[in-house]
């Protein structure tokens, strides 16, 4: 039997049949676990089931963002350094400067001027992202 491959070498056209099979192949859909209707089983889910997300990671990951959330309300009334983020939302400096230069990282905010004592930048929300 010539494989496709074959027939494009010799510059022959795909048969009919060949076109047919694959347009059968596409009309199949995702390929399942179990072919019985009643116990279709997508890849992806058994994957899902198989790979879960530990506990710490979940917690962590809610941590940071109840820490994101109250610093960028902290922010939308306008720019400020870390001590007044701190002070207002009662969370240690060192807390709020890690959280901060994460959001930084990933653009969430900008830092924005010096202080009028020139002690500490002001950080601000990102209007662009």
């Amino acid at each position: 039997m010539e494989t496709t491959t074959d027939i494009i070498k010799e510059n022959k056209t795909v048969p009919e049949e060949a076109k047919e099979k694959k347009l059968e192949k596409i009309k199949e859909g995702p390929k399942t676990i179990s072919q019985n209707p009643e116990k279709r089983v997508m890849t992806i889910d058994v994957i899902k089931k198989k790979r879960t997300v530990p506990k710490e990671i979940h917690e962590k990951r809610k941590e940071f963002l109840r820490m994101k959330k109250l610093i960028l309300n902290s922010l939308k009334e306008g720019p400020k350094t870390i001590p007044q983020i701190a002070k207002e939302t009662s969370v240690p400096d060192i807390e709020i400067t890690y959280y901060l230069m994460t959001l930084r990282k990933f653009r969430e905010v900008i830092t924005g001027e010096l202080d009028d004592n020139d002690e500490y930048f002001t950080y601000e929300l990102n209007n662009n992202k």
